[in-house]
């Protein structure tokens, strides 16, 4: 390891040059227009995993965009099965007004690389590419079995990833442990390992009133409006303290135990300026918790759009037919995200008000929560190779997102996920101006390659 280690700063130039040509395809999945795009980018990860010297690359065809998968079997079955996944698609870049460079002409300033993707998740699944590429050109083999699946509709909720993961089954079974690098930093030189993740469900809903819009002049205070009822309904769910009163909703909830709450309380958060990055003065959120507690802990209701009536120029004083909203629910281990969606469609529908009709469904994109234990070999191994390079701890932290695929390894073939994330706070994944810091890269590579050695041991 101490070979490959002092030869990594005579690479920093070539790791650099090969994440800005990855960074420069605009691989979005959410634009059909960009479907040439992902296959080149697809194309583009498997000449990296070759270069790297991956003893199979291959790029599987799926109903939407491709899977690239490689494999290093060469460590022998006495040695651990790594399981490394990543995403190679990328978000939107819209307002495009807000960048301060072109998107995929990616620019380097202030020790960051400014392009969509260079967090999420091109530069950080590049990262290990480079990590085991240098441990293979130093040594000629790697200290575990090496199994890489990179895909490319992560953002769109990787709806062929579950068919890929039955048809390759028998392979990623094999798989003792899964590394996924899609997360953040806890700060600049603080590194963290993500050892919980909330899980998902999705409900579009539609209140239908009167037949038609009608003239609010003719008919309102005689007819009842539909997208006040709704608002009056979703406003329902929550009391005035932010518990959820949906019946049903808690039951597969765990309390926190007191080495959560002390982990909690020893977390290095700084609540007020969390507030101040989001532009708010304070928060609010489910009594009596605290903010990693409803962050991590616990599960969420939230209404991510309600609207109806006309909403163009002008004016026009109509009694809207009907009113939408589309309502997201962050879950924890335990909660089912079908039993959940049922509970909560079951909940607005009863709870209506009988001059209306209401259609609520579950959306694609559920995902159950998850949690490890600190004391897993692979998280072990993570905190040992972090607290190396970074020469501090990692912060055990959790994260309120949700990362469908590391639900799916636990619960199909019992395989625990570290999520070693090397984004900063303020990356940008998702937003204009999205970025990668370079310092953060290369340290991050150091840590990368102590981690598939700590592992072996």
């Amino acid at each position: 390891m101490d070979r490959v280690l002092a030869g990594l700063p005579a690479q920093r130039p070539a790791f650099e040059q090969a994440l800005l040509d990855y960074l420069r395809i605009p691989a979005i999945s959410a634009d059909p227009t960009h479907a040439d795009s992902l296959q080149q980018c697809a194309r583009h990860t498997a000449a990296l995993l070759q270069q790297a010297g991956m003893q199979s690359v291959d790029i599987h065809q799926t109903a939407g965009q491709p899977v690239v998968l490689a494999q290093w079997r060469g460590a022998g079955p006495e040695r651990p099965t790594v399981l490394v996944y990543g995403h190679y698609d990328v978000q939107p870049v819209d307002p495009l007004d807000l960048w301060i460079s072109p998107p995929f002409e990616p620019r380097i300033a202030d020790d960051r690389v400014f392009a969509r993707g260079a967090m999420d998740d091109k530069g950080q699944v590049l990262m290990h590419i480079l990590a085991l590429g240098e441990i293979l050109r130093r040594t000629g083999s790697l200290p575990v079995n090496v199994i890489f699946l990179i895909e490319g509709e992560e953002e769109i909720v990787s709806p062929n990833l579950p068919a890929f993961l039955d048809a390759h089954a028998e392979l990623l079974q094999q798989a003792d442990a899964a590394v996924i690098s899609d997360t953040s930093m806890w700060d600049e030189g603080v590194p963290a390992i993500t050892t919980s993740l909330r899980g998902m469900a999705l409900i579009d809903v539609t209140m239908q009133g009167p037949n038609r819009d009608l003239h609010s002049g003719a008919y309102g205070g005689v007819i009842g409006n539909p997208l006040e009822a709704l608002a009056r309904l979703l406003a329902s769910v929550k009391d005035d303290s932010g518990r959820i009163l949906i019946p049903g909703f808690y039951d597969d909830v765990e309390p926190l135990d007191a080495a959560t709450e002390q982990r909690l309380a020893a977390t290095p958060f700084d609540a007020r300026a969390f507030y101040a990055q989001q532009g708010t003065a304070t928060g609010w959120g489910e009594a009596p918790y605290g903010e990693l507690a409803r962050l991590w802990r616990r599960p969420t209701f939230e209404i991510n759009g309600l609207w109806g009536g006309y909403q163009g120029e002008g004016f026009k004083t109509v009694l809207p037919a009907q009113a939408h909203a589309k309502i997201s629910m962050r879950l924890v281990a335990k909660q089912d995200p079908e039993r959940i969606a049922a509970l909560v469609c079951a909940y607005l529908r009863d709870n209506a008000p009988p001059w209306t009709q209401v259609i609520a469904n579950a959306l694609p994109g559920a995902a159950r929560g998850v949690a490890f234990a600190d004391d897993l070999p692979i998280i072990q191994a993570a905190q040992q190779a972090l607290t190396a390079a970074f020469g501090r701890e990692p912060v055990l932290a959790g994260e309120g997102v949700t990362i469908p695929i590391v639900a799916d390894l636990w619960q199909r073939f019992g395989i625990p996920t570290a999520l070693i994330g090397f984004g900063l706070p303020d990356g940008r994944a998702h937003s204009p101006n999205e970025n990668l810091h370079l310092p953060t890269f290369h340290t991050g590579i150091e840590s990368l390659v102590r981690f598939y050695y700590a592992l072996a041991q």
